[in-house]
């Protein structure tokens, strides 16, 4: 649900890319307007399960089951500036390792 998304989001997502999802440039990227975020829904799924290595690291949310995740990504692409079309939990099980 659009609520259970807003509420996951700003227990595990607002305080580094900010509750208008602006990130905090430099360090946190933007959701907002973000090609990750309104492209494909698999790198974006990818990306929230397994973390990143690069200069910004982000944490893996596979501790997440599949409609908390998906909940969070379609909550995220429905936002701000972004309109992308939601992700189901069997998106995220497709791609879930």
């Amino acid at each position: 649900t659009p609520q259970q998304g807003a509420l996951l989001y700003s227990q595990y997502c607002q305080s580094c890319h900010k509750e208008n999802g602006d990130g905090v440039t430099g360090t946190f990227p933007a959701l907002s307007e973000s090609q990750l975020v309104n492209g494909l829904p698999q790198p974006l799924i990818q990306t929230v399960l397994n973390g990143t290595n690069s200069t910004i690291a982000m944490p893996s949310f596979s501790f997440l089951n599949d409609e908390q995740l998906a909940a969070i990504l379609t909550y995220i692409r429905s936002n701000w500036k972004n309109r992308a079309t939601p992700i189901s939990p069997d998106d995220v099980k497709q791609l879930r390792k």
